[in-house]
């Protein structure tokens, strides 16, 4: 810039830099499906399936790359119990935060013999759904049995029941076929929940209590093998844990 346009532009440039119309923090956070602009006028729609790609935010490679490798042997570890059928899938989710904001990222593409859609980088609200729920309490959340004299329908309405108790419809899209979903949270060096493990079935009783057992070994192992190297980085950056959300209704029992 010469200087005749840099003297003409001066005035320009501090009345800019004084008047704070270019502020240093984030002045928009993204928002959810459903939640019209209050300068908006919308309808919801009856069938959205943007929600498996809705609000994508930024996903690093080498971390997609380092928790692909993990839940793919947990899906091989699912699959081996042969009574999780030929739908189920697996997936981890990361603290991420957005600003202030806590959310929940989907840190990779599904694993398991699915079609059901669920880009990664994809956001959730960490207190929404089973995933914030145990990232919440800190507690591994999963399904009941399912007795056998319970008819299937009954059984996966009051699934769907309690999935909206949870929130689950309004930060993604609950598929009614479900009959098992389980959510193990991950702790980083500090006990912070970096992430958050999902699966689920379309077959009932899949998630046994040794089930569990194993996969949540599985992850604790996953959080202390990478611990002085990546486990709190699997998370944006650290938090400490007093500043995550920690209130969410209780539900019923799944």
């Amino acid at each position: 810039m010469d200087n005749a346009l840099l003297n003409k532009s001066r005035p320009r440039l501090e009345h800019l830099k004084g008047g704070g119309q270019q502020p240093s923090t984030i002045r928009w956070n993204g928002g959810y499906w459903h939640q019209v602009s209050t300068k908006l006028s919308g309808e919801r729609l009856e069938v959205d399936t943007s929600k498996a790609k809705w609000r994508v935010e930024h996903l690093p490679s080498a971390t997609e790359v380092l928790v692909t490798g993990f839940i793919a042997a947990v899906a091989g570890y699912i699959d081996s119990l042969d009574r999780a059928g030929e739908d189920f899938r697996v997936t981890l989710h990361r603290t991420l935060f957005v600003g202030p904001e806590a959310t929940l990222q989907q840190a990779a593409p599904y694993a398991g013999p699915t079609k059901r859609e669920g880009d990664p980088g994809r956001t959730f609200g960490f207190t929404k759904g089973t995933i914030g729920y145990a990232a919440t309490t800190k507690q591994a959340v999963r399904t009941r049995r399912r007795n056998d004299d319970e008819n299937d329908d009954e059984f996966g309405k009051a699934l769907q029941d309690d999935m909206s108790i949870l929130d689950v419809e309004s930060h993604s899209q609950p598929n009614p076929n479900v009959r098992s979903v389980l959510a193990v949270p991950i702790f980083g060096l500090t006990s912070n929940v970096v992430a958050v493990l999902y699966a689920d079935s379309t077959k009932s009783n899949v998630f046994t209590n040794e089930c569990v057992t194993v996969i949540n070994r599985m992850c604790q192992r996953f959080a202390s093998v990478i611990g002085g190297v990546a486990s709190d980085r699997v998370a944006n950056f650290s938090v400490p844990a007093a500043e995550m959300p920690t209130t969410l209704p209780l539900p019923l029992v799944p």
